[in-house]
């Protein structure tokens, strides 16, 4: 799986870009507001002094999705954060590429590959 890193650039994710990244996924469905009484909702339910309501449990699920999607994609992006350190390594001279991972030595190959010509037309 592909995340949000974009591994053709030697762009370097630190743990709290990508976290604030996963964080502004969720917050760009549900307001800060929203997450707070929704909270209050399900405490409610939890102790049984509320029941949830349809609507409620679907907004519910919605955003248990959301959030588990956010968590997937911080998830494959500190794997992709592993793969560009070892190939910004293999590039500084500081790792051989034939003793690197094989992602890493695919991705240092791709990225590190000679431009082919465009034919002309005439």
């Amino acid at each position: 799986m592909s995340s949000f890193v974009n591994l053709l650039k030697s762009d370097v994710w630190s743990e709290a870009d990508i976290v604030n990244r996963t964080e502004s996924m969720i917050s760009a469905q549900f307001a800060p507001h929203e997450v707070v009484i929704l909270n209050r909702k399900v405490t409610a339910a939890t102790i049984g002094a509320h029941t949830l309501t349809t609507a409620e449990q679907e907004e519910l699920a919605r955003y248990n999705q959301v959030c588990l999607d956010a968590a997937v994609a911080g998830v494959a992006a500190r794997a992709d954060m592993e793969v560009l350190h070892e190939v910004l390594r293999i590039e500084a001279g500081e790792l051989d590429a034939a003793v690197s991972s094989e992602r890493a030595a695919a991705l240092y190959k791709l990225r590190n590959a000679l431009p082919t010509e465009e034919p002309t037309v005439q």
